[in-house]
C-alpha cells in the first residue's frame, strides 16, 4: 500500500479541503459585511445630509425672520428720527444709523454661508465624501451660532423700542388733540364775549352821540377803535374756524388708525373728566368737545404692535404740533390785540363808570349843570344842597345862569361851567383819591393795633395821627 493511500493522509487532505472551503466562505462573508458597512455608512450620510438640509432651511428661515425684524427696527428708527421725546431715544437712533449698515452686511454674509451649506449638501449627496461631510457639519454649527447672535441682537433692540412705550405716545397725541379742542373752545368763547361787550359799548356810544347832537371827538375816536377791534376779532374768529376744521380732519384720520387701547384710555378720561359748564343764555345740553363724543363708537380693529403704533405716532405727531402751534399763535394774537386796544378799553371803562347826574326837573340851573357834568365823564361826586348851591367833591359852589350860560362863582367873579369842571374836577378827583388812600392806611393801622392788643400789647401808639380822618 502506497503512502498516499494511507487513511491519515486521506483524512488530512479532506480536512485541508474543508478549510479552504471555509476560507472561501469567510471571504464571502467579509465581502458581504464590508458591503453592508458601506451601505450603512452611505445611509448614515444620507440621513445626516437630510437632517443638515432641514437644519440649513430652518437657519435660513430664522435668519430671514431676524433680517425682517431688523428692517422693521431700522424703518422705525428712520420714522422716529425727529419725533423723539427723550435724549435716550435720540442716542439710540444715532446708534442705529451708525451701526445698522454693518449689521446688515454681516447678515448678508450669513446668508452666503447658508448658500454655501446648500452647495456642500449637493456635493456630499453626489460624492459621499466623508471629509466634505465633516466640513459641512462644521459650517452648520458656525452658521447656527451666527443666527443666534442675530436673534439676540433683535431681542436687545426690540427691548429698547418697547421701553419707548408706543401706547403712551399715542395716548399723548390723543390728549393733545383734546387739548386743542378745549383751547379752541375757550378762545372762541372769549372772542364771542368780547365781541358782544364791544357791540354793547358801540350801541351805548351811538345813543350818547345821538342824544348830544354834535358828538365830541373823543366819542368818535372810541367808535373808530371799537370798529377796528371788532374787525380784528372777526378775523380771529375766521382763523379759529379754519384751525377747528384742520383739527377735526386730523382727529378723524387719527381716530381711524389708533388701536383699541387708545380708545379705552380716552373713555376712562371721559368718565373721570368734570362735567363742562353750561353756556349762559342757551338752553339744551352743553356742546361737548369732539373728542368726548365717541362713547358708542365701534371697537378698533387696528393692530397694537409697537411698530404700528410708533408709525401712527410719527405720522400724526407733526400734524398735531402744527395745529398746536397755530393755537399758540392765536393766543399770542389775542394777547397783542388786548395790548393794542388796552387804552380803548380803559377809556370805555371810564366812560361806563362815570356817574350820571340826575337834575331836578324844572330847575334850569340844575338841568344845565347836569348836562355839563354828564358830558365831562368825570367821576366827581356832586350833591345839590339848595337851588344854585352844590357840593362839588369837597368844595361848595354857587351856580347861576348869566346870558343863557351856566357859570360858577369863583372868588370875586364867575367861570363858565365847562371851564370850572375841567379846572377843578381833576383837582377834586385827586383830593378824593388821597383821602381814600389815607383812610385805607388808617384802617390797616387800626387792624394791626387790634391784633397787637389781642396778643397783650399796648394801644398807646395808635389812634393819634388818624383822629382827624374819622
Amino acid at each position: 500500500m502506497s503512502l498516499e493511500n494511507q487513511p491519515i493522509i486521506v483524512e488530512v487532505r479532506e480536512f485541508q479541503g474543508r478549510i479552504q472551503d471555509l476560507n472561501s466562505r469567510l471571504k464571502s462573508v467579509d465581502s458581504l459585511l464590508s458591503e453592508l458597512n458601506t451601505k450603512l455608512i452611505l445611509q448614515d450620510m444620507d440621513n445626516a445630509t437630510i437632517l443638515i438640509n432641514k437644519k440649513a432651511n430652518k437657519l435660513r428661515e430664522r435668519l430671514n425672520h431676524a433680517h425682517a425684524a431688523l428692517m422693521k427696527i431700522q424703518h422705525c428708527g428712520e420714522e422716529m428720527d425727529g419725533n423723539t421725546t427723550a435724549s435716550e431715544e435720540d442716542e439710540f437712533i444715532d446708534t442705529l444709523k451708525g451701526e445698522m449698515p454693518e449689521v446688515f452686511k454681516n447678515i448678508g454674509i450669513n446668508f452666503e454661508q447658508i448658500d454655501g451649506i446648500d452647495e456642500l449638501i449637493k456635493q456630499v449627496t453626489e460624492t459621499k465624501d466623508i471629509n466634505k461631510m465633516k466640513h459641512m457639519k462644521a459650517e452648520v454649527d458656525d452658521a447656527t451660532n451666527k443666527v443666534v447672535e442675530s436673534e439676540g441682537l433683535v431681542v436687545k433692540l426690540e427691548q429698547e423700542i418697547i421701553e419707548w412705550n408706543a401706547l403712551k405716545k399715542l395716548i399723548k397725541r390723543d390728549t393733545e388733540l383734546e387739548d386743542v379742542e378745549m383751547a379752541l373752545r375757550e378762545l372762541k368763547n372769549v372772542l364771542r364775549v368780547d365781541s358782544s361787550k364791544m357791540e354793547e359799548e358801540k350801541e351805548k356810544i351811538q345813543k350818547k352821540m345821538e342824544k348830544e347832537g354834535e358828538p365830541k371827538d373823543g366819542l368818535q375816536v372810541m367808535m373808530g377803535g371799537i370798529g377796528e377791534y371788532l374787525a380784528e376779532v372777526e378775523q380771529m374768529q375766521q382763523e379759529l374756524a379754519g384751525i377747528k376744521d384742520e383739527r377735526q380732519d386730523c382727529f378723524e384720520a387719527f381716530n381711524d388708525e389708533i388701536p383699541q387701547e387708545v380708545r379705552v384710555e380716552r373713555a376712562i378720561r371721559k368718565k373721570n373728566a368734570p362735567e363742562p359748564a353750561k353756556s349762559k343764555g342757551k338752553r339744551g345740553s352743553p356742546d361737548k368737545p369732539a373728542l368726548l363724543r365717541h362713547a358708542q363708537e365701534p371697537e378698533s380693529d387696528k393692530p397694537n404692535d409697537i411698530y404700528y403704533m410708533l408709525s401712527v405716532n410719527c405720522k400724526f405727531k407733526k400734524l398735531i404740533q402744527v395745529v398746536m402751534k397755530k393755537i399758540e399763535r392765536a393766543k399770542r394774537t389775542k394777547a397783542a390785540l388786548e395790548e393794542r386796544h388796552g387804552p380803548l378799553k380803559e377809556n370805555l371803562s371810564k366812560l361806563k363808570s362815570a356817574p350820571v347826574y340826575k337834575p331836578v326837573k324844572g330847575d334850569d340851573v340844575d338841568e344845565l349843570l347836569g348836562k355839563h357834568l354828564n358830558a365831562c365823564n368825570l367821576a366827581v361826586p356832586v350833591k345839590r344842597l339848595a337851588a344854585g348851591k352844590y357840593l362839588f367833591g369837597s368844595k361848595q359852589i354857587l351856580a347861576k345862569i348869566i346870558n343863557g350860560k351856566l357859570v360858577i362863582r369863583v372868588g370875586g367873579g364867575y367861570m363858565s361851567a365847562e371851564e370850572f369842571i375841567e379846572t377843578y374836577g381833576r383837582m377834586e378827583m385827586l383830593k378824593l383819591a388821597k383821602q381814600e388812600q389815607l383812610n385805607q392806611s388808617c384802617s390797616q393801622d387800626s387792624a394791626r393795633s387790634l391784633a397787637h392788643s389781642r396778643s397783650g400789647q399796648s394801644l398807646k401808639s395808635t389812634g393819634g395821627h388818624c383822629a382827624g380822618t374819622r
